[in-house]
């Protein structure tokens, strides 16, 4: 297999929408005030792609030619389309092997989207369900638009262009009974794969003082889902999948669960902040996930976090030592251990839960299918 280096670019963190749950809760979301310095500019993302790919060995040794895929995030990352445009045309100039992908909530102009499509974005999408459950968890900053306006006619576009796309539904307590409902209409728009993700109590949840889905009736429901989905394939003949973060090792067991820090992947900020945690954008350089930066015409790596990062594994942690599933589940987020009890060797309790409740009836889920 090719190796690559995965680059994540934090181009903004301005974005027209308020839900109620984003992680990246550092900004003041009513106003998308920002100082321009912590936009990525055009500019700037050019310079850091040069210094990384002129400082590629220190991320993946004896390669010959750099091969990246690059990531463009935020807040809402097209609302810098201008600094994507550029580092594209850069890229294909310098004739770098380049993949893109995007997380993008779709709010931009139908002609951005048609122009990432043509470059053979991937693309990572959110949609809550129904109109209904997306404009509610997913509101506007301004105005009376409705987000699932915008979603819509993005999936429709990349359905058309058969396009990659990734699709996470965050499910809320307000939802959770109706995972099956979510999951025939999101089939409906023509997608085929749905990763149904129980809400995490991060940045603005925890503002908005939300609560923790009860991890057996998320499983419950989560199945029922599942089987909607199962019954579609068999009436239309589309593969169609429903998956969770607690299943993506079911067939590729190892000790970790994340290819972000464990893996050949990098989080640049507009001010040259490199991290190995996407979730650690807004860390400061005492984080045990900020690993470097990018200055000037140097790129300063810290290879003593490197590796520790790349060391952490569930074989080292006491509490999963015994579990008969550690290998599926690989520990979990190693951020969201560290952010629970600041200890990458604790598993975050709620979420070491769920894992064990959906492994054991996914395994016999699949027992009940081969009858």
């Amino acid at each position: 297999m090719e190796e690559r280096l995965s680059i994540t670019l934090y181009l903004t963190s301005k974005c027209p929408l308020n839900c109620i749950y984003c992680f990246d809760d550092k900004r003041d979301c009513v106003s998308c005030t920002m100082e321009d310095s912590q936009e990525m500019s055009p500019k700037i993302a050019v310079s850091y792609l040069r210094i990384i790919i002129k400082n590629f060995n220190k991320f993946i040794s004896n390669v010959k030619e750099p091969k990246l895929n690059i990531h463009f995030f935020g807040g809402e990352p097209t609302l810098r389309i201008d600094t994507i445009k550029t580092v594209v045309e850069f890229l294909e100039k310098e004739k770098i092997d380049s993949n893109y992908w995007i997380s993008t909530n779709g709010v931009t102009s139908e002609e951005n989207i048609i122009w990432m499509i043509s470059k053979k974005f991937r693309f990572d999408i959110c949609c809550d369900g129904p109109p209904k459950f997306h404009n509610k968890q997913r509101p506007f900053v301004k105005g009376n638009l409705k987000s699932s306006y915008y979603i819509e006619r993005l999936i429709s576009l990349l359905v058309k262009s058969k396009s990659k796309i990734r699709l996470k539904v965050v499910v809320t307590n307000e939802t959770i009974k109706t995972m099956p409902l979510i999951v025939k209409y999101i089939l409906g728009l023509g997608i085929n794969h749905i990763r149904l993700e129980a809400l995490l109590i991060d940045g603005r949840a925890i503002k908005t003082k939300l609560k923790s889905v009860n991890p057996e009736e998320f499983v419950e429901y989560f199945f029922k889902a599942a089987k909607v989905a199962r019954e579609f394939s068999k009436k239309t003949g589309r593969i169609v999948y429903v998956s969770n973060w607690a299943l993506r090792n079911l067939f590729n067991p190892r000790d970790y669960f994340c290819q972000f820090v464990r893996g050949n992947r990098i989080a640049v900020t507009a001010d040259g902040k490199i991290t190995k945690c996407v979730r650690a954008i807004h860390d400061d350089f005492d984080s045990p996930f900020v690993a470097g930066k990018v200055s000037g015409n140097s790129l300063n790596l810290n290879k003593e976090k490197c590796d520790r990062l790349n060391k952490l594994s569930v074989d080292k942690m006491s509490p999963c030592s015994k579990c008969s599933i550690k290998y599926i589940c690989g520990g979990g987020c190693f951020n969201e251990n560290y952010q629970s009890s600041e200890n990458f060797s604790k598993p975050n309790k709620i979420k070491c839960e769920l894992s064990k409740l959906m492994i054991n009836q996914a395994f016999k889920e699949i027992k009940m299918i081969r009858r």
